[in-house]
């Protein structure tokens, strides 16, 4: 399954630097080859820097789209998670991000320094 971390509406226009986040997947994951999408004349939305890595024995993929506003992750839950954690203690503190499956069933909010725990337990079952 594929699930969303957004900065809310509190944070309504903040975006990461695609540039910002490759070099911090490098640095936890140094093999990952981050492919960024080729230029599309007057097209917003899609698919931005895309790569998959192993998070937690899991393969999960991940992608940012083009405005850098929202990260998707797809794959187990423990791995999507455990990325997620990693995502958000690598963002701003003072950011409010937000997390939610890709049919919006749920939304939580992802705190500092939350742990995958955390995430997993925000999730209703």
């Amino acid at each position: 399954m594929t699930y969303l971390v957004f900065a809310n509406e509190e944070s309504a226009g903040w975006r990461v630097e695609p540039s910002r986040l490759a070099e911090l997947v490098l640095i936890d994951w140094p093999d990952v080859e981050i492919q960024e999408a080729a230029p599309v004349e007057n097209e917003s939305g899609g698919r931005g820097l895309y790569w998959t890595c192993e998070v937690e024995g899991t393969e999960v993929e991940s992608w940012l789209d083009r405005e850098g506003e929202c990260l998707y992750i797809d794959g187990e839950l423990g791995g999507v998670a455990a990325f997620a954690a990693w995502f958000r203690k690598n963002m701003p503190r003072e950011i409010e991000f937000g997390f939610c499956d890709d049919s919006y069933s749920f939304h939580a909010v992802i705190e500092y320094g939350a742990a995958s725990s955390d995430i997993m337990e925000s999730i209703p079952d």
